[in-house]
């Protein structure tokens, strides 16, 4: 009988020890699981700034282009202007 206990035990403790590895690998698991979904929302929100800065960016180039067209724009009405008063002295 001694001897049918300690297999038991022995049984008994492996059994345990499974059962605390199992829900070591399930803690780990979950763990892997909400650093994978914190890394997953930290790249989106890198993307939406990088996508943010680029939409800042674009418009920015676009808004020196305008101005740079605008004063050449200005430009050319001067020229104009002085051209057609020429004239009407001249004439």
């Amino acid at each position: 009988m001694g001897r049918s206990r300690g297999v038991t035990r022995t049984l008994i403790q492996v059994q345990r020890e499974a059962e605390r590895e199992a829900r070591a690998r399930a803690a780990a698991e979950t763990r892997a699981a909400r650093e994978a979904e914190r890394a997953q929302r930290a790249y989106e929100r890198a993307l939406a700034a990088e996508a943010k800065e680029q939409k800042r960016l674009y418009q920015e180039a676009r808004a020196a282009a305008v101005a740079l067209q605008n004063q050449d724009l200005e430009g050319r009405v001067a020229r104009l202007q002085l051209l057609l008063a020429g004239y009407a002295v001249g004439g």
